[in-house]
């Protein structure tokens, strides 16, 4: 259950961020770090949240995660739609 964390468009991403850092001539500290913080980021949300226990606490809350999060993007759509925001 770990491949799908590290192979995700954001950890991509990260990996890109690092691998430009380090081709570049003389990369700056402030690129390899942040590229080092987020990779180190992603690795542990992917440990993090393919643990049996983190898969159960989801199972478990699902529903309510799914309607709460319907609800936000709901109100959300409704209030750009309300005040012309929408694009």
């Amino acid at each position: 259950m770990i491949l799908p964390h590290l192979t995700g468009a954001n950890t991509l991403l990260a990996y890109a961020a690092f691998a430009i850092g380090l081709a570049s001539p003389g990369p700056s500290v402030l690129a390899v770090s942040c590229a080092a913080i987020s990779a180190t980021i992603f690795y542990c949300y992917a440990l993090a949240f393919s643990t049996h226990a983190a898969r159960h606490a989801y199972r478990a809350g699902e529903r309510w995660v799914n309607a709460v999060l319907a609800g936000v993007f709901a109100y959300a759509g409704v209030r750009m739609l309300l005040t012309g925001q929408a694009r």
